[in-house]
């Protein structure tokens, strides 16, 4: 636990920092710009939405056509097969260094982004499934990968939350402190 607390420093979180800003503001869009080009308009994949259909996935599919399908499934199964371990360490990162010198309970609040790297990889299993099976999918299989999609974003969600609520707390803590201190000179 000692060992896993001195890696939580900005010399682990910056370069985790650094390679998802690669991964959100230059890879996705440029395979995203791809697939747009290749359905001739704007879509959002399944993974950036909170939940979706069956009819939305036929939808998206049928307008993605062939080429864009092989595309997503590349996206899925490559690009997509590091980002969550990138994000997930960097918000594990932040709380841990975040919690530090907090007593010890507060230490498993760090893991709770690795609950949503779990539901990312299922939900990427789930999609190359629907990719792969199409058009034969069921609405049992869109309603698992749905499911999976959900619970991704709520445990990413609640990771950015645990995030904000410490730097909050955190930042009162410091500005607390330093009224008190210029208070008492």
């Amino acid at each position: 636990m000692h060992t896993i607390k001195q890696l939580a420093n900005w010399k682990t979180i910056l370069p985790l920092f650094t390679i998802f800003i690669l991964f959100s503001f230059y890879l996705f869009p440029k395979y995203q710009a791809k697939i747009n080009l290749i359905a001739g308009i704007e879509i959002q994949s399944l993974d950036a939405r909170f939940t979706y259909s069956n009819n939305d996935v036929i939808a998206l599919f049928d307008t993605i056509t062939t080429e864009g399908r092989q595309l997503y499934f590349f996206i899925s199964s490559q690009l997509d097969a590091f980002y969550p371990l990138v994000y997930g360490l960097l918000l594990f990162f932040i709380i841990l260094n975040l919690t530090r010198n907090l007593s010890g309970k507060w230490f498993y609040i760090s893991f709770i982004p690795f609950i949503s790297i779990l539901f990312d990889y299922l939900e990427n299993i789930h999609v190359q499934n629907l990719l792969t099976n199409y058009p034969s999918i069921s609405t049992s299989m869109v309603k698992s990968s749905a499911l999976m999609t959900q619970l991704k974003w709520s445990f990413f969600s609640l990771s950015l939350l645990i995030v904000l609520v410490f730097f909050i707390f955190l930042g009162l803590k410091k500005i607390r402190s330093q009224y008190i201190t210029s208070s008492s000179k």
